[in-house]
């Protein structure tokens, strides 16, 4: 994953947006810029290209994983799952989930919209 060509793409196609990127040393390897969040935070969508995504889980929000493009393994309480594109794969609150090996351009539908007091480590 080029980082600097990631980060310059979303910039131009989401102007205007904050494009987020995980620090350097983090077990995660992600680029997000979220795209849509409703005034009463009941959702939020993202567009993320991710490589891996430590585990952690949410304690309220259910999340939708819809592979855009490319492939991933998402796992969810132990169990992976092969994505390819135009598969979705839902994940309640409390599962703890990762994303290892992948190339994968992900829609992420958070419902209530996503939030760092609601993302925990696992």
């Amino acid at each position: 994953m080029d980082r600097v060509v990631l980060v310059e793409e979303f910039q131009k196609r989401f102007p205007g947006r904050d494009v987020l990127e995980s620090p350097d040393g983090d077990p995660s390897a992600f680029v997000l810029v979220e795209i849509e969040r409703d005034q009463a935070g009941s959702k939020s969508v993202a567009l993320a290209f991710i490589e891996t995504l430590a585990p952690h889980y949410h304690e309220l929000a259910t999340e939708e994983y819809f592979l855009e493009s490319g492939s991933a393994i998402v796992v969810v309480d132990g169990t992976k799952h092969w994505l390819t594109s135009g598969q979705t794969l839902t994940i309640p609150p409390g599962a703890v989930h990762s994303v290892i090996n992948s190339n994968g351009l992900f829609r992420l539908t958070s419902t209530p919209a996503w939030s760092p007091e609601d993302t925990f480590p696992a």
